[in-house]
C-alpha cells in the first residue's frame, strides 16, 4: 500500500567554515510547525498531553531526524514520552528502505530496524498516524509510504 511515490530531496545544511553547530542552535533554526496541521490538534485526544503539544512534538521529533539526514548533527534529541502506547512507526531512513514509510505493524518495523543501540536508522514511534505523518513531513518527507 502506498500513499505516494517518491520521497522529496532532503536540503543540505549551510554552516560556516570551523564552526560547529549546537544542538541549541540547531533546535533554534528549526521552522515552526505549520498552523494547517496544528489545526489538527483536536483530532488527538486520550493523553495528558494536549493535541497541539503533540503536533508540536511530532514536528520537532521530525525537523531532529532532517537535520541528522542533513549530517548537521549525529543523532536527534530524545523525543519526551509520552502516557499513550505506540502504534504507528515512522522510518525516515534505514538500509533497504526505499522510501520514507509509516509501519503500521511493530514486528514490521522491528524486523526492519533491527536491534534499536545497533541500527542506523532514523525513525520514531507514535500513537497516531496522524503524529508519524507530521513527522515525515518535518524530516522533508511529504510523500511516504504506508506498510502494514
Amino acid at each position: 500500500m502506498s500513499d505516494a511515490g517518491s520521497s522529496r530531496a532532503v536540503p543540505t545544511a549551510v554552516s560556516t567554515p570551523g564552526r560547529a553547530e549546537t544542538r541549541d542552535s540547531i533546535l533554534c533554526s528549526f521552522p515552526g510547525c505549520p498552523e494547517r496541521l496544528l489545526r489538527e490538534s483536536s483530532r488527538l485526544c486520550g493523553s495528558s498531553w494536549s493535541g497541539r503539544d503533540r503536533i508540536q512534538r511530532a514536528w520537532t521529533a521530525g525537523s531532529w531526524a532532517q537535520a541528522v539526514l542533513q549530517k548537521r548533527i549525529g543523532s536527534p534529541n530524545r523525543t519526551p514520552v509520552l502516557d499513550l502506547r505506540s502504534r504507528f512507526y515512522s522510518v525516515a531512513s534505514a538500509p533497504g528502505l526505499e522510501f520514507p514509510t509509516i509501519f503500521k505493524s511493530a514486528a514490521s518495523y522491528w524486523k526492519l530496524i533491527g536491534d534499536l543501540a545497533e541500527s542506523t536508522a532514523i525513525s520514531q514511534s507514535f500513537p497516531s498516524e496522524l503524529e508519524a505523518r507530521i513527522y515525515s513531513e518535518a524530516a522533508g518527507f511529504p510523500d511516504w509510504r504506508i506498510a502494514q
